[in-house]
């Protein structure tokens, strides 16, 4: 039988100290897959605002030259409910926001700067309300994510579904993170683009069309 010769012996890294023996070569960590805030920029995200009469004026602007220059320059879709169409339970006119992450915030920051106040109320879809804001829901048993009210300075409030609404809640953020909130609501919906879906993707509450359930819904969204 032939003598199979040894190994050849792996030289250490140049900078390896020649006395350690192999165990206490120290190795990198994996690098990390965690997705950041610029590479959630690009992600495609939709979220709606809940606006008062007044503001909602004013992000229209005469003739619309106001939301047609913020669409524009932010590159996003901007739909308004109509004047007198208020999301349920509520008197303010819905207004839904689409494009990427990076100039829905832009489209959020501009219509924070019309409140006289630092707060806003958002619609979001029930099936990421826990996950967005931290510490709740299904989705959010995979990572225990900081509640909004720890990361920024801000109180937060959910509403209760009207009847008839189920699919989505009214939250209201008050304080002076409201910014910063708004940044991260976006980038943990973007996070999680199923659970963040809309199944409502239109400004229209009629109650006599959503009561019976999503099959009206659905039928009616296709026949516009």
């Amino acid at each position: 039988m032939e003598n199979t010769p040894p190994p050849a012996p792996i030289d250490p890294p140049p900078d390896a100290d020649p006395s350690a023996s192999p165990d206490s070569i120290s190795v990198p960590p994996p690098t990390s897959t965690a997705r950041t805030s610029a590479d959630l920029d690009h992600e495609q995200v939709s979220v709606k605002m809940l606006l008062s009469n007044n503001v909602s004026g004013l992000l229209i602007g005469k003739s619309g030259n106001t939301v047609t220059a913020l669409q524009n320059q932010s590159s996003t879709r901007i739909k308004m409910s109509q004047p007198g169409s208020h999301f349920p339970g509520t008197n303010h006119r819905v207004c839904l926001i689409t494009g990427h992450v990076a100039g829905v915030r832009t489209v959020v920051n501009f219509v924070l700067g019309l409140h006289p106040g630092r707060k806003m109320m958002l619609v979001l879809p029930s099936t990421v309300v826990g996950y967005v804001l931290g510490r709740g829901g299904a989705a959010a048993q995979e990572e225990s994510l900081p509640t909004l009210a720890e990361l920024h300075s801000c109180a937060v409030t959910v509403s209760d579904p009207a009847p008839g609404y189920r699919s989505e809640r009214a939250v209201h953020i008050e304080g002076d993170g409201v910014s910063e909130a708004a940044c991260t609501i976006l980038e943990r919906m973007a996070g999680r683009p199923r659970e963040a879906e809309y199944y409502n993707m239109s400004t229209c509450y009629r109650k006599h069309e959503y009561e019976g359930g999503r099959g009206q819904q659905h039928q009616h969204q296709h026949q516009h």
